[in-house]
């Protein structure tokens, strides 16, 4: 995710996590020697980066047309089908948090695609003047685009009630339509800007990359810790304020945090990234391994949704022992940094 004043973000998940760290266990238990950095990266651009964009691919075209069949028929069921492709999408991207390097970030589709806080003010301004076509929606800002409009629309940040279908006005409705076009195309166009021979996954895995992609792959999982340590956890925490945390419309942050820390454990695990660790440090490739697995299991224990529990004592002690979690373990995965450089 990308904040408006924040540090930038990007890209996205494949294999489901049970599934990969299955698949790492197997391989880890048969191998006797530690995988080259080469090895890692190919592993990380082609089994965990671009099935997951593939799959990011797939779930915005689903959003895509449950969005359609909305506008064309409202209906609860129909935003309900909304509702549940959006979370399906959202929970892919969030995965991805720990790769947050390349063209998301160097061709804007982090921006694009997940920047925030939402722009309530422009785009309580452009749904209300009932006329939302492909001009007016492109002059929006990147904050009142992607997956945080979508969600301010479908969830209701205008009255903070989620709306009826009824209640949607037509403006509205071609607002999603084109938000959803344009959430669709930016996926695409991330996709495609990672594959082929040309690609940046074929680059960033080139045998005279690996050393500084492993870097890059350890700064990405650390970024996120720090991040959702300060930001997303931190400052909601901090000022008691729900409109803080990231998707504070659908109330989703607990399942955005979840899937940001699941998913900077499948860098480690599902890469042979640990394995490496370990061969050159066993003892920290160890607690890297205890911390990310607490940091999923705090994270799995907050409440849901969290914007009701900000002012709870017990809740408020679990933000701050995952916080204190994040913190803990990025501070371990930096002491890997000149193990494999």
């Amino acid at each position: 995710m990308t904040r408006a004043t924040g540090w930038s973000r990007t890209l996205a998940l494949g294999l489901p996590l049970s599934l990969s760290l299955a698949i790492s266990g197997c391989v880890a238990a048969n191998r006797t020697e530690a995988p080259t950095a080469q090895a890692v990266v190919q592993t990380f651009v082609e089994k965990v980066v671009q099935p997951n964009q593939a799959r990011l691919v797939l779930q915005t075209a689903a959003l895509q047309a449950a969005i359609q069949r909305l506008s064309e028929e409202p209906s609860d069921a129909h935003l309900d089908a909304a509702r549940q492709a959006w979370l399906a999408a959202r929970r892919t991207w969030e995965t991805s948090e720990s790769w947050a390097f390349g063209p998301a970030e160097t061709e804007g589709f982090d921006g694009a695609m997940d920047d925030w806080p939402v722009n309530r003010k422009d785009l309580a301004t452009a749904l209300g003047s009932q006329r939302i076509d492909s001009d007016s929606f492109a002059a929006l800002s990147e904050t009142a685009k992607g997956f945080h409009g979508i969600e301010w629309v479908l969830y209701g940040g205008r009255t903070g009630t989620p709306p009826t279908a009824a209640q949607l006005t037509p403006g509205e409705r071609a607002y999603l339509r084109l938000a959803a076009d344009d959430l669709h195309r930016q996926a695409a166009g991330l996709q495609t800007s990672w594959s082929g021979s040309q690609g940046f996954g074929a680059r960033l895995s080139s045998p005279g990359e690996a050393g500084a992609a492993v870097q890059e792959m350890l700064q990405g999982v650390i970024g996120m810790l720090q991040e959702g340590g300060d930001e997303k956890l931190g400052q909601p925490l901090k000022t008691r304020d729900p409109q803080t945390l990231e998707s504070a419309d659908s109330g989703n942050t607990r399942a955005d945090l979840l899937a940001n820390v699941e998913g900077a454990r499948q860098v480690l695990l599902a890469t042979g990234l640990l394995e490496l660790i370990r061969s050159k440090d066993a003892q920290l490739g160890q607690q890297i391994d205890t911390q990310t697995a607490r940091a999923v299991d705090l994270a799995r224990a907050l409440p849901n949704s969290i914007n009701d529990h900000l002012d709870n004592p017990a809740s408020r002690q679990a933000m701050e022992d995952l916080i204190n979690q994040l913190h803990g373990t990025a501070t371990l995965v930096e002491r890997s940094v000149p193990l494999v450089s």
